[in-house]
């Protein structure tokens, strides 16, 4: 019996709780894994020319809607 089958024979409150407990997990390991290259992400330079052509674009596109 594989661990599918044995989840489905479970009842639904346990169902629950394990729905729940995965979905703590999960959360647990994004946030460590976001803290983790946080600190190594300071050391290496960031490339913000795309942010700011998006930027330059949508000024443009506010004075040509304003005339």
């Amino acid at each position: 019996m594989n661990w599918i089958e044995k989840i489905q024979k479970k009842s639904q409150t346990e169902k629950l709780r394990l729905i729940w407990t995965c979905a703590i997990v999960a959360v647990l390991l994004m946030i460590g894994v976001w803290m983790i290259s946080n600190r190594y992400g300071k050391h290496i330079k960031k490339d913000t020319t795309l942010f700011e052509t998006f930027g330059r674009g949508i000024r443009d596109v506010k004075t040509n809607f304003r005339k």
